[in-house]
C-alpha cells in the first residue's frame, strides 16, 4: 500500500512496521531518498542551525527514517538495514555552541545511538551569514578537510 503525502512528514501510520521491508510506504521523493540510504556506506546530515534549532526539513527526514527500525513486542531493532551505514553530522550556527549546536548535537547523538550507530560530527559555531564567506576562513577549511579525511578512512 502506498500513500500520498503533501507535507513530506511522517504521518504516524506505522505501516512501515507492518512490513518486513525497511521502507516508508508514503509515495514521495523522501521515501525514495530513505530507501537509497540502505545502499550507501555513509549518510552525512548537513544543516544550519536557525534561531536555536534545526530546520523543519531535517526533522521531517529524521522522522521518516523511523521505517529503518522495526518495533516488535515493545522493543526495536535495526539489523540488518543499517549495519554497514555510517552516520556523520555537519552543522553550522551564527552563534556559539549554546545557540543550538550543542542541543542539536546531543539530539543527533541520541538519534544515531537509537539506530545502533556512532555519529562523527563537525560543528561550526560563529559561521558568517554571507554565502561562501565561510570558505575564506582557513581554520574552518583545515578542520573541514581533516573531517572529510576522517570520514574517508
Amino acid at each position: 500500500m502506498l500513500l500520498e503525502n503533501k507535507n513530506n512528514g511522517c504521518i504516524g501510520c506505522r505501516n512501515c512496521q507492518k512490513s518486513d521491508y525497511y521502507r516508508c510506504i508514503i509515495k514521495d521523493e523522501t521515501s525514495l531518498l530513505i530507501a537509497r540510504i540502505l545502499e550507501k556506506d555513509m549518510v552525512v546530515f548537513a544543516t544550519p542551525i536557525y534561531f536555536g534549532s534545526f530546520p523543519a526539513k531535517m526533522k521531517r527526514l529524521i522522522d521518516r527514517m523511523y521505517c529503518l527500525i522495526k518495533v516488535r513486542d515493545g522493543s526495536y531493532f535495526v539489523e540488518p538495514a543499517l549495519k554497514d551505514v555510517s552516520l556523520a553530522l555537519i552543522a553550522t550556527a551564527g552563534g556559539d555552541e549554546k545557540s543550538g549546536l550543542s542541543i542539536f548535537s546531543a539530539y543527533m547523538q541520541e538519534f544515531a545511538a537509537g539506530l545502533g550507530k556512532e555519529l562523527c560530527e563537525f560543528l561550526v559555531p560563529f559561521s558568517p551569514p554571507a554565502p561562501g564567506e565561510i570558505a575564506s576562513n582557513l581554520e574552518v577549511r583545515e578542520k573541514a578537510i581533516a573531517f572529510g579525511n576522517q570520514l574517508a578512512q
